[in-house]
């Protein structure tokens, strides 16, 4: 009887409304927890994931068509999870209302969650390697009409007063290559201690920016947010002696400081950036020091770059058919390749 009686007791202390809600509240906390926890799960593994899909893009590679709808899938999932959120608060409290909301509203959404972590979780690439590209002649920046070019820009990286240089060009003129040679040319005489080469292309992406300058400089940038990263990489720029910037394929203005990069503080050390854009307008919204416009090939260089390029085709033989050729190229290298190599 004294047994009965103390289960007795028991059961009445569990029906008890406070040991129900108090027990209430801690299955809900639990799975409120677990349920938040998968949410900031995912996001890690999206940033990890988006890092190696703009390293491969950056690698000029293509990225994977289940990667990308995985990144789609995520995006839909975050908006579905803000709108969890927003009904949540809208309730008697906020966390009442997600102990209600995760219950009942969340069971579909959380399966996806679940889903969507097993599915990152697997990925071993991101990218296969893209069809190799025409390659542009690799002396072509030696015409004439590229030297002119190539100089000027030596020459305005050596003035004191200089620190922000654009190069502006219409598509395929040639003005990746022509950073290349640069590159090749300030690394030869020493005109720098660091030289680093990152693309920004269409769509900049800060966070991959700052990867792709952080790694050419052996640092690892463990930070998450974009601000935190820019002020580590600010740091490690300032404790260079002397370096070169190299920013190609700028589309739209970047804000150089939301990368990591300051050109107004004053320094001992030497920090200069070379942009490089189709639009002059881009460079001038940049407050660019100098500006400097790559042209076309001029006839003769044209000529001379598809005469090389055509190799074992009797060239004088077919004069007329090259000069028409070049004609419709307009003295862009990239068109003037790409149709030599079709013969």
């Amino acid at each position: 009887m004294e047994g009965a009686a103390i289960v007795a007791t028991l059961m009445k202390e569990l029906a008890n409304p406070t040991v129900l809600y108090i027990n209430y509240y801690v299955r809900c906390k639990r799975h409120v927890n677990g349920f938040q926890n998968k949410v900031q799960n995912l996001l890690r593994l999206e940033n990890e994931v988006k890092m190696k899909v703009n390293l491969a893009r950056d690698n000029g590679d293509v990225i994977l068509q289940v990667v990308q709808h995985w990144l789609e899938q995520v995006v839909e999932v975050q908006g579905e999870v803000e709108d969890l959120d927003h009904q949540a608060t809208s309730m008697n409290s906020s966390f009442e209302g997600w102990c209600y909301a995760c219950h009942h509203l969340g069971k579909e959404l959380e399966k996806k969650l679940e889903e969507l972590l097993a599915q990152g979780r697997i990925f071993t690439s991101v990218s296969n390697p893209a069809p190799v590209p025409p390659r542009v002649a690799e002396h072509f920046d030696a015409f004439v009409s590229r030297e002119a070019t190539k100089k000027k820009v030596i020459q305005a990286l050596m003035d004191d007063k200089t620190n922000l240089i654009g190069i502006y060009g219409m598509g395929g003129v040639g003005k990746t290559t022509l950073m290349k040679e640069i590159r090749k040319q300030v690394e030869e005489i020493k005109l720098f201690d660091k030289v680093v080469f990152a693309t920004v292309s269409q769509n900049p992406d800060l966070r991959g920016i700052q990867t792709q300058i952080a790694e050419s400089l052996n640092k690892k940038i463990e930070e998450q947010s974009i601000p935190a990263r820019a002020a580590k990489l600010s740091a490690k720029l300032k404790l260079e002696k002397s370096i070169l910037l190299m920013l190609d394929d700028l589309w739209t203005r970047l804000e150089l400081t939301d990368v990591g990069i300051d050109l107004d503080e004053v320094s001992e050390n030497t920090c200069k950036v070379i942009i490089t854009s189709r639009r002059l307008d881009v460079c001038d919204s940049m407050k660019i020091t100098e500006n400097i416009d790559v042209k076309v090939l001029s006839k003769n260089d044209s000529l001379e770059l598809f005469r090389q390029e055509v190799g074992d085709i009797d060239f004088d033989a077919q004069h007329e058919m090259s000069e028409e050729i070049i004609n419709e190229c307009d003295g862009l290298p990239l068109a003037i390749v790409t149709l030599a190599r079709t013969l």
